[in-house]
């Protein structure tokens, strides 16, 4: 017995009514190809956001870890000027030298201030008493000052109020 196979292409001596017969060959390729790209660019926008959005967590996170650092140094600071105002409170004359001991025992633990000093708020009706406690306390020749014009010292022009250094360390 023989065989006779012979290789008839779709559309040659068949009756093929399908897709394929109807269907020009490049407009089948360009479906596939837009079919392809379209898919490929869905892909690529879910890949893109997914991403986005796993970045926006992280850059949320740390943000909100150095905020929570920054509040926690904030109220450190707050706490040190809190105990320097009660040294300040607790003594009705406090020394040069205790306060220079008491933040010299602050300082350490607080490398992130430059200087702390008391600088109290004097009105100008104050001003002579002020003044006038200073020599009492063994400060002569001192009062409320200001720089002049070439940087020299002089007697603070009159003013409502006055922000005289008293104390600063270190």
């Amino acid at each position: 017995m023989v065989l006779d196979c012979q290789y008839m292409p779709a559309g040659r001596g068949t009756r093929d009514t399908g897709f394929q017969a109807r269907t020009p060959v490049w407009l089948r390729v360009g479906v596939a190809a837009t079919l392809g790209v379209a898919a490929s660019v869905l892909l690529f926008q879910g890949a893109r956001d997914l991403e986005n959005s796993r970045i926006e967590h992280e850059f949320a996170i740390a943000a909100g870890n150095r905020v929570a650092a920054v509040e926690r140094e904030i109220r450190a600071q707050h706490q040190l000027l809190e105990a320097v105002g009660a040294l300040w409170m607790a003594s009705s004359r406090p020394e040069r030298e205790d306060f220079r001991s008491f933040i010299e025992k602050l300082f350490p633990n607080s490398p992130q201030l430059q200087a702390i000093g008391w600088i109290p708020r004097v009105r100008h009706a104050e001003r002579s008493e002020f003044e006038r406690q200073i020599r009492e306390w063994g400060v002569q020749g001192l009062g409320i000052t200001e720089r002049g014009g070439h940087g020299e010292l002089r007697s603070a022009a009159v003013r409502d109020e006055y922000f005289p250094v008293w104390f600063i360390e270190p």
